[in-house]
């Protein structure tokens, strides 16, 4: 029996990866070159996952944004999909069909996470507003959204 009788094909293998979770074209193609398949059976069997409907960039892209909007803001999602390979142009045409309230999502976060917080406290702010722009939100948004939550939440 020689190597090639032993090796799954390249379909069968992408079929295998992508039955655990949805993947982008980027990371099936990385997988099957880690199994060392060549050029010409990667991509047949990247046609083949893309007639299939298995392997769509754009819908994992909506699908991911639809699991991080209430978590990440628009540049940190942005940034994650384009390390898992989804092309500029599907980003953006996802993030304008779908776009995300970036300040509800912070005030939402800031009731889960910040509610007992002081904010007159200039080191506590800085904590906070560092934690929302290491999530991929703007400071102006950042700025906006806790201005409102302040203004709703103050006590006098």
């Amino acid at each position: 029996m020689n190597h090639k009788e032993n090796k799954q094909n390249a379909f069968d293998k992408a079929t295998d990866y992508l039955s655990y979770c949805d993947r982008t074209e980027k990371e099936v193609r990385a997988k099957l070159i880690q199994n060392d398949y060549s050029e010409a059976e990667i991509l047949s069997a990247l046609n083949k996952l893309k007639e299939y409907g298995y392997v769509d960039d754009a819908r994992y892209a909506k699908h991911y944004q639809s699991l991080k909007m209430n978590k990440l803001g628009v540049k940190r999602i942005k940034m994650e999909l384009i390390q898992k390979g989804v092309d500029n142009t599907v980003i953006e045409q996802v993030i304008n069909s779908n776009p995300i309230d970036e300040v509800t999502t912070i005030i939402h976060i800031l009731e889960r996470r910040f509610s007992n917080a002081c904010f007159e406290d200039e080191k506590e702010q800085r904590r906070i507003y560092a934690y929302f722009v290491r999530r991929g939100f703007q400071f102006e948004t950042i700025k906006h959204a806790v201005h409102i939550f302040v203004k709703n939440n103050s006590f006098q």
